[in-house]
């Protein structure tokens, strides 16, 4: 989740194309969003195990687990495809880089004893 969020720094970045952006920004959310399902998934399966619990309890970890279940399947490929989404925009943009990244820097004026 942690590597899913650092992609979040760049959410208002300049992206060659809307597109680019638009799937930069679903990719990071899903980079996030997926392991936080798969963990929700593991506590409510340990809900529903663990007999102690109350009726009401494992009844609402049951109806919860409904949703959850299919990013058991789903969410591996899905989180694949954004991980290899999220490494070819980064380098499609290196292709197009905005104007300012290639100025040049007159080092003199931020280190004045040069």
């Amino acid at each position: 989740m942690i590597f899913g969020a650092i992609h979040f720094i760049s959410w208002h970045y300049a992206f060659p194309t809307h597109a680019q952006l638009l799937l930069w920004r679903i990719s990071s959310v899903v980079l996030v969003a997926e392991p936080f399902c798969l963990a929700l998934e593991a506590v409510l399966n340990w809900i529903t195990d663990d007999s102690s619990l109350g009726t009401w309890k494992e009844a609402v970890a049951s109806i919860l687990l409904i949703f959850f279940s299919p990013s058991i399947v789903l969410g591996p490929i899905v989180y694949i495809l954004a991980r290899m989404a999220i490494l070819i925009i980064s380098f499609l943009t290196l292709r197009n880089p905005p104007s300012t990244a290639l100025q040049t820097i007159s080092w003199t004026t931020y280190i004045p004893h040069l």
